[in-house]
């Protein structure tokens, strides 16, 4: 899904990227890519918040995750998920908020969401795991 969001982003705001890229790559440019963008809505340019940073590196964790288990890399997946449960939810919590994060930020970004900042959080609620 967040594959599909970045290369979407990048289709609205006309820049090139490769079909066959993988998520970690577009992760890896997307902050230099996008922000050479021209914003959907008023064409100012596209500037991802501070915040970006901080989901940009839990994308990149869960994107690891991603690959250990497309893989089969179990060894490295028992070393990031722990065994006790309520650990390894807080995990899933953590990487489900990035993505819900960082779709929100990036359609303030590029100007498609309408929403006030404010509305648009309260919209893009996060997930609570007890």
């Amino acid at each position: 899904m967040l594959e599909y969001r970045i290369k979407r982003i990048y289709e609205v705001l006309h820049l090139a990227y490769r079909k066959r890229d993988t998520l970690g790559v577009l992760l890896n440019n997307f902050k230099r890519r996008v922000e050479t963008g021209r914003r959907f809505n008023d064409k100012r340019p596209v500037r991802l918040p501070p915040e970006w940073t901080t989901i940009e590196k839990k994308l990149l964790t869960l994107n690891t995750l991603r690959n250990n288990i497309a893989h089969a890399n179990y060894k490295e997946l028992q070393r990031l998920i722990p065994h006790d449960p309520r650990k390894s939810r807080a995990v899933a919590r953590v990487s489900f908020n990035a993505v819900v994060d960082a779709i929100r930020v990036t359609n303030q970004a590029v100007g498609y969401e309408n929403r006030t900042a404010r509305e648009a959080r309260r919209y893009f609620s996060r997930l609570k795991i007890k």
